[in-house]
């Protein structure tokens, strides 16, 4: 009498729980008939292990549902899929939605085993789902594993466990299957998707290399013992690729306007389709022009970001009879954008600064810029983390220059400040201008390297704080102060200036100084601003050109020399004959 009773008071509890149905009392007795627990099961199956299909997936769990008192309501899938993240997984979103929502059908999710859960790299993302599920009331069970789902120390241990080993799983796979690539990459087997670019088909032979068929754009082999290889494709699209490098190349044609010539022929593209940019550009581009196949360029670990691998981790490998020479492709190479110059060998790059350097005697930014054989020193300075990293990489020590010579950086702190609040009481203001015609202080580039700004300096010293309204409010005041100076001088001043007289202002500020720049250009009373002239000709370049002065760095470092060091009381004049010499014998 005393089990009856308290199977009676436990009824409403295991009602409420969905574990039986309400009972029927008879004579007194109470009558307890179970209910099966309603269950979802959860099926992944990805594509490199057919061993866990969908259908030996849902036999299993069918099997264990049925000998553990489950009933399967619902089912989620996904065929096909990756587990290692959530992204392409409408079924486990699916199932994560409805686990949250209180009117959801079942009670229990079923799943084989951790695997099947997914492949995290994070161990603690598995964990994160699979808490979501128990904090909403149900409960996940894995059919296949050998722990019980009891939450007892062991089992909670063995899952991470098996979690971790779930993700070191996907690690050491994507290792073999890279390896494997590369291998068969330098083989000559083609690795990667269907594209290619025009002019080339993929030819699938056997494991012999014993021809088989070409394949179309949405043909895919079969047998895992057969291979892909490139072959150049119809002869009149190797002629078509010929005559894009020559009109790219020989008669400087756009790459927007070969696509529209060959469009206005009748000249179609890859599947048919019309010419493009981008279709354009990739011809020229691919090294497969030159029998050339090029593979590891980037690599996308673990469906992470795609990241671009290092040059010497590509694989080259010579595969097929090159459509055109590859003078002429390395030329179509420098008539692309600089970044372009990326698929060109470093080690071809050293050979041009060679032969540059065997030619002119000597290597500098200009003469590279000026080569047509290299890319542009922004991206040479890039390729090699600078043009001296470059230099040094074919033994060529690039001579040091002395345009601003680093004076009275013996000071202390103390002096430097003395000497920024002396140039205010004198002037009103501090600019970097000023600090560097000061032979007392340090240059203005040395004084931002020691307390890492300029400004930083000037509130050291205990100057008021420099802003854009106090520079534009003081060069207000110093171009009234000039133009006052002409207006009392008896000139005329002029708001208007031909371009002659432009000229002709440009030539006397040459030949008194030996060079000119911009500071020159504002510090002449009978000449606009610099920035007037520059406007009007288009550049300062172009105008100091209509002036008689190329404005080459040497030029430029000798005359500041000049008229830096012009006074002997200053420094000893052999410092500037040296340095007169040194860039002479440049």
């Amino acid at each position: 009498m005393s089990e009856q009773r308290r199977v009676f008071v436990d009824e409403p509890r295991q009602i409420q729980a969905g574990r039986i149905r309400p009972s029927n009392r008879v004579r007194g007795k109470s009558v307890k008939s179970v209910m099966p627990t309603r269950a979802a099961q959860y099926l992944r199956m990805s594509t490199e292990n057919q061993r866990y299909s969908i259908v030996n997936q849902a036999k299993a769990i069918e099997e264990y549902a049925a000998a553990h008192g489950y009933q399967l309501v619902v089912s989620y899938a996904d065929p096909g899929k990756s587990g290692l993240s959530l992204k392409n997984r409408p079924g486990l979103q699916q199932l994560l939605s409805d686990a949250i929502n209180p009117a959801r059908p079942f009670d229990a999710v079923l799943v084989l085993d951790v695997s099947r859960w997914g492949r995290f790299q994070d161990p603690d993302q598995a964990a994160h789902y699979e808490f979501i599920c128990r904090q909403a009331g149900l409960a996940i069970t894995y059919c296949a594993e050998p722990f019980q789902d009891d939450d007892s120390s062991m089992s909670i241990l063995v899952k991470d466990l098996k979690r971790v080993m779930a993700s070191e799983y996907s690690r050491e796979l994507s290792d073999k299957m890279h390896r494997a690539k590369m291998h068969l990459a330098r083989l000559g087997f083609k690795q990667g998707g269907p594209n290619l670019p025009y002019g080339f088909q993929r030819l699938l032979v056997d494991e012999k290399r014993r021809p088989r068929f070409v394949l179309t754009s949405r043909q895919r082999k079969s047998l895992k013992t057969d291979r892909i290889v490139i072959v150049p494709g119809p002869r009149q699209e190797q002629k078509v690729i010929a005559r894009i490098f020559d009109l790219f190349v020989d008669h400087k044609l756009s790459i927007n306007r070969i696509a529209r010539l060959l469009n206005a022929e009748s000249i179609p593209a890859s599947e048919n389709k019309p010419w493009s940019h981008s279709k354009v550009a990739t011809v020229l581009k691919s090294e497969l022009c030159i029998g050339r196949y090029v593979f590891n360029r980037t690599r996308k670990i673990l469906q992470g970001p795609e990241m671009r691998n290092p040059e010497e981790e590509w694989v080259r490998v010579q595969i097929m009879k090159p459509i055109i020479s590859q003078h002429l492709f390395w030329k179509a190479q420098a008539g692309l954008n600089s970044h372009r110059w990326e698929i060109m060998p470093a080690e071809q790059i050293l050979d041009g600064l060679r032969r540059l350097l065997r030619e002119k005697g000597r290597l500098s930014r200009s003469l590279i810029k000026n080569s047509k054989y290299l890319p542009h020193p922004n991206t040479l300075a890039l390729r090699f983390g600078g043009l001296s990293q470059a230099f040094a990489a074919i033994g060529y020590e690039r001579p040091k220059t002395v345009f601003h010579p680093n004076r009275a950086r013996h000071l202390m702190d103390e002096d430097i400040f003395a000497g920024l609040r002396r140039l205010h009481q004198q002037h009103g203001y501090v600019t970097r201008r000023k600090i560097n015609q000061d032979r007392t202080l340090p240059c203005a580039a040395s004084i931002k390297q020691r307390f890492g700004s300029i400004y930083r300096a000037y509130a050291l010293s205990g100057l008021p704080p420099v802003t854009h309204s106090h520079v534009t409010t003081a060069a207000r005041a110093r171009r009234k102060l000039r133009e006052d100076a002409i207006l009392k001088s008896g000139r005329k001043l002029k708001t208007v200036y031909t371009t002659e007289e432009l000229i002709v202002g440009l030539q006397r500020i040459l030949k008194k100084h030996g060079y000119i720049s911009a500071r020159l250009i504002d510090q002449d009373p009978c000449m606009p601003t610099a920035q007037t002239v520059g406007v009007r000709f288009g550049s300062h370049r172009k105008a100091y050109k209509l002036a008689g002065w190329s404005r080459t760095h040497r030029q430029i470092a000798l005359a500041a020399l000049k008229s830096r060091y012009q006074d002997p009381n200053v420094v000893d004049m052999d410092i500037v004959l040296q340095a007169e010499t040194r860039y002479r014998g440049c």
